[in-house]
């Protein structure tokens, strides 16, 4: 329970709380005081207390929802978080000759992965989907289980690579045992350990150090054969865990690398459905390519999307898997070139974008259509960011709830902004790991969001640092309209005046009815104005990319850093003058006194991060958070419903993916982000910024003008 002291200094007070809304948007939380205000000693209203409890229903568009999530998920999930926090400290501090911290981490998420799929062939693959939730004896070790959880935080990828039948059925496992895994954490029981070793016959503690004698065993992509190869090789950087891998089948002959191999699983799932027979096996969903079987819009199976955009390349590229990989030269580059030709373009037309993006899903050599290491190297950004918090401290809410109770009551007013529209909105820390928590429960998940929102939002883990910034602008701004309080108070950017122009139009939709205008009461369930409050409502940036190489995310990047500066110095000319409004103040505040703390001028304005903020960039640290170099010639950087940022022979190209979640359009549905105009974008009436590609040359508007 936490109510405010007594003692409050002048400095602390929040602005003035209006009494509640009658028939506000989200039911007033169970307080302290149940609700009623105090007086101090002067007779002045003090703000009402902060929440000590959910409430029993949450408005969600037109629903009332239960709440989705609840204290003991959050609180475990919180428990796993720093078991994966703990685990990483653990392998780097172990002394690993010739390598970096970084690098053993990184070969060592490469094993885990390894250790997933041997989980899923050996035992999940014996389970049936009416065994129920998992068993203790059926959970598996922490690092598979870390595997596990990056991969159901990209819904769409996981449920699409289930329904399409790609690896092991992971659908019959159900939801991940939140609660059960964070109660094993520390002693493993018996029968756990057994069912794991004896099932997968593989030790059940990890491999925390690898030697340069380890081997892993791959198939040739020309003959299948079994190939031997070392996780890493010192000096030469050829091993499987490293950048530049590169193997020879002793049996064919071969040369090959992690492309290759991800050319193989495309040409086997090309041959897959060119040679469907009949229409019931055409469009059934195991003959679709990788990203075409679900609607971009909503995350629903379309059997007609895959055969729509496959046939005219699938009639022409009727070969084994083996022949198409050896006429690509086992590269991504040439199937681009095949696609091309089937698709009869010109010189200077560009690649269709969806095949941009199926491209892209094959650029590593596993079944999952996402690369799992990076998938969990991303996510480890977030697990820091929350050990960072404290929130990751054991005991940490055994007493204090109310941040969790406020950060889950954030999620289900976040859901309830998505339900106004599909755009791209830019969750702060505190909704993201309501959310996470939420994803985690896999097909509920899924069925409850397209319920409340009649579709399945994916969450992104790989987006353009610009475009996530823009984002984070607009839904601030979209919060402000419908809840009537600031979206985020760490002390980060003001908002960002003339995008209140463009979004007069947008807000007056968010807005619920005749009580609306009543929204613009403070409301403790939403927002806290305590200083230790503040740092949860940054923006939860682990998804934000780098464009390495690309002078013009260089540009766009640049400008933003100057328009922070132009905003900070007018806010803080407004405090002085004694103009600015008390939220503003209170953000100068916090500003001025984290730069006075730790002197980092960059750390103002979420999403600019110096590249050796987040460390230097090996040769070997290929999955360096945040930073998109390519991965055998095709980088992507955004999955689902979100941009896509193609690379290809080393230059970005392509804008953001068809029909993804910016407006009916998709951010860039009609423009592009980046593109120019159009009738998509976030809100209509303008593309992602104007001028082509995602973070395309040329500026223009915000995410989509209205």
């Amino acid at each position: 329970m936490v109510t405010f002291g007594k003692n409050r200094t002048q400095e602390e007070a929040p602005p003035s709380y209006a009494p509640r809304a009658t028939g506000s948007s989200l039911a007033p939380p169970t307080t302290s005081n149940g609700g009623n205000e105090k007086s101090d000693e002067k007779g002045q209203d003090l703000p009402p207390p902060y929440p000590s409890a959910l409430p029993a229903t949450f408005p969600i568009g037109t629903h009332q929802t239960p709440p989705l999530v609840d204290l003991p998920l959050v609180t475990a999930h919180l428990s796993l978080m720093r078991a994966f926090y703990s685990l990483k400290e653990t392998v780097i501090a172990i002394d690993t000759p010739g390598l970096a911290a970084e690098e053993k981490w990184v070969i060592f998420l490469h094993r885990a992965v390894a250790r997933f799929f041997a989980w899923g062939e050996r035992i999940v693959a014996r389970r049936v989907p009416e065994s129920g939730p998992m068993k203790a004896e059926e959970v598996p070790p922490l690092d598979v289980l870390m595997v596990w959880h990056a991969y159901l935080l990209n819904p769409r990828a996981y449920y699409e690579d289930c329904v399409r039948g790609r690896g092991p059925p992971w659908g019959v496992l159900g939801a991940f045992p939140i609660i059960l895994a964070s109660q094993l954490l520390d002693q493993p029981v018996p029968e756990q350990v057994a069912a794991w070793e004896e099932g997968t016959q593989l030790p059940f503690e990890p491999p925390y150090q690898t030697g340069a004698k380890d081997t892993h065993t791959v198939a040739c992509p020309a003959c299948d054969a079994a190939v031997d190869v070392p996780w890493f090789v010192p000096g030469f950087k050829t091993g499987w865990a490293q950048e530049t891998f590169l193997a020879s089948c002793t049996s064919c002959g071969q040369e090959f690398g992690k492309e290759a191999l991800g050319v193989k699983r495309f040409a086997r799932d090309a041959y897959r459905a060119a040679t469907a027979v009949g229409i019931a096996d055409k469009f059934h969903p195991s003959k679709a390519l990788a990203g075409t079987l679900l609607n971009p819009l909503n995350g629903e199976v379309d059997r007609y999307r895959p055969l729509r955009l496959n046939l005219r390349f699938l009639k022409e590229n009727l070969k084994s898997p083996v022949e198409i990989g050896r006429e690509s030269d086992w590269k991504l580059s040439q199937i681009e070139v095949r696609v091309r030709a089937a698709a009869r373009l010109q010189g200077g037309q560009p690649t269709p974008r969806a095949w941009k993006r199926v491209l892209s899903l094959y650029a590593h050599p596993d079944e999952a259509s996402l690369d799992l290491v990076g998938a969990v190297v991303r996510q480890g950004t977030f697990v820091t960011k929350m050990h960072d918090l404290g929130w990751e401290d054991e005991g940490r809410f055994d007493s204090e709830t109310a941040p969790l109770i406020r950060a889950i009551a954030r999620y289900h007013a976040f859901l309830d902004l998505m339900s106004a529209g599909p755009a791209f909105y830019v969750p702060t820390l505190d909704i993201d790991l309501a959310w996470h928590t939420h994803q985690l429960l896999g097909d509920k998940y899924r069925t409850t969001c397209l319920k409340l929102l009649n579709r399945a939002p994916d969450h992104d883990d790989k987006v353009e640092e610009n475009t996530l910034s823009t984002s984070f602008d607009i839904t601030a701004k979209a919060w402000k309209a419908r809840f009537g309080v600031p979206y985020s108070v760490c002390g980060c950017m003001p908002a960002d005046a003339s995008l209140g122009d463009k979004l007069n139009k947008f807000a007056s939709r968010l807005k619920r009815s005749n009580s609306a205008s009543q929204l613009s009461n403070p409301r403790p369930d939403l927002l806290s104005t305590m200083d230790k409050d503040s740092e949860p409502t940054h923006a939860s940036e682990h998804n934000a990319v780098i464009l390495a190489n690309s002078p013009a995310f260089d540009r766009r990047r640049q400008q933003r850093e100057k328009i922070w500066k132009e905003r900070m110095a007018k806010a803080r000319k407004e405090v002085e003058a004694g103009k600015a409004d008390a939220w503003t103040a209170m953000n100068v505040k916090r500003m001025q006194e984290h730069q006075a703390r730790t002197g980092e001028a960059y750390v103002p304005y979420w999403g600019i991060m110096p590249l050796g903020y987040m460390g230097g960039i090996g040769a070997y640290y290929y999955y360096q958070p945040g930073i998109v170099w390519g991965y055998g010639g095709y980088g992507a950087c955004a999955a689902g419903s979100g941009a896509y940022c193609g690379m290809s022979g080393g230059a970005f190209t392509a804008a953001c993916a068809a029909g993804g979640s910016c407006g009916g359009g998709g951010c860039g549905g009609g423009g592009g982000c980046g593109g120019g105009g159009g009738g998509g974008g976030c809100g209509g009436g303008g593309g992602c910024g104007g001028g082509g590609g995602c973070g395309g040359g040329g500026g223009g508007g915000g995410c989509g003008g209205c």
